[in-house]
């Protein structure tokens, strides 16, 4: 846990007295924890559900994820029953579009008429015999960047840093890299080695379906 009081959690962008930090540094709400986090495996950081590899049922960040066995689970498949995988996966691909079209449009109903009741610690629950949906409400703030700019030259750098903490990010130039990386010249070596050192290349597999031939 960390001990900055009133953070802002990443996620919900509430405040919270016990924030907890994600891998990047970012603090985050126990409840956000919960529910969006886990921790990696191997070196135990706390990362976003959707950004986290599984390997034999674990989850791992991407560098541990890197470093485990290149295995598929461990488990091999038989030549004589590919066929049939291949034909139950793309039958279940259709259906998965269909259900998930299905379900997205039953939501967007649900909340509709949802938002014709009466809420109760701000989310309507809404019964059908034994089953029962809550659709639940929170605010979420969210500040023009140009209106930030101009709040930060009224304030102060200073004081306008105690307001908002400034991330910075990097998004590789994928072609400009790689240009560099397949030069021969001496002079590109200090660089294309600093490049291969900060690199962390992760063999993803993924399934498509093949659409059918006309």
């Amino acid at each position: 846990m960390d001990g900055h009081a009133n953070a802002l959690c990443v996620e919900c962008e509430q405040p919270t007295q016990s924030a907890l930090r994600a891998y990047t540094g970012a603090p985050v709400c126990a409840g956000c924890a919960a529910a969006y986090y886990t921790h990696c495996t191997a070196c135990q950081l706390l990362l976003p559900q959707d950004e986290a590899m599984t390997r034999d049922g674990a989850f791992y960040c991407a560098g541990c994820y890197a470093k485990q066995p290149a295995s598929r689970g461990g488990a091999t498949v038989d030549e004589t029953v590919i066929e049939s995988l291949v034909a139950e996966y793309v039958q279940l691909h259709a259906e998965e579009k269909r259900l998930s079209e299905r379900m997205n449009e039953i939501k967007e109903a649900i909340k509709a008429f949802a938002d014709t009741k009466q809420r109760a610690s701000n989310a309507v629950v809404l019964r059908a015999g034994d089953a029962a949906v809550k659709c639940s409400y929170k605010v979420v703030v969210k500040y023009d960047q140009e209106k930030l700019a101009a709040l930060e030259s009224l304030l102060g750098e200073s004081a306008f840093a105690t307001l908002f903490e400034r991330r910075v990010s990097y998004a590789p130039v994928k072609d400009k890299i790689e240009e560099i990386i397949r030069s021969t010249d001496e002079a590109n070596a200090p660089l294309r080695e600093a490049l291969e050192r900060a690199a962390e290349r992760v063999e993803v597999a993924s399934i498509t379906v093949v659409p059918k031939r006309k």
